[in-house]
């Protein structure tokens, strides 16, 4: 093999994986959303955005986030509007609240609400891809 070819393809490589790095992400803070009962009882998924280090502070960002597939089968209790978009600004506040409502199939098992999230500058369409799927676990009491 060409030492170019191979000294190119580990630039590549490495050029990859920095972008990955730097993007923006989201943590989820809450363990476990937990419901008391299965009536349309709404509570908060505390999650918070990590702003790659390039943003500068001050910078304002659109996060919106919606189900993996449809509401009723990938993530039965996420409340609608769909998607749930909120205002975040760099290096605070940081933190959102997805409200989240239980329904007839939250049971006492842990269950976990799959999502897709968009990142982007305040003003700008939603753009869901290339973001990892994250997940909030949900069960009864």
């Amino acid at each position: 093999m060409k030492p170019q070819l191979l000294i190119s393809a580990l630039l590549f490589m490495c050029l990859s994986w920095a972008s990955v790095q730097a993007q923006n992400n989201i943590t989820v803070l809450k363990q476990r959303v937990l419901f008391d009962n299965k009536q349309g009882q709404e509570k908060p998924a505390e999650m918070r955005v990590n702003f790659a280090p390039l943003v500068p502070n001050g910078a304002k960002a659109s996060v919106c986030l919606i189900p993996n597939g449809p509401v009723n089968t990938a993530c039965p209790v996420f409340n609608l509007p769909q998607p749930q978009c909120f205002t975040v600004t760099k290096p605070a506040p940081h933190k959102f609240s997805l409200i989240l409502k239980s329904n007839q199939t939250v049971t006492k098992q842990q269950m976990n609400c799959a999502l897709t999230y968009s990142i982007v500058p305040f003003g700008q369409p939603p753009n869901y891809f290339g973001n990892p799927e994250i997940g909030v676990a949900y069960r009864l009491k």
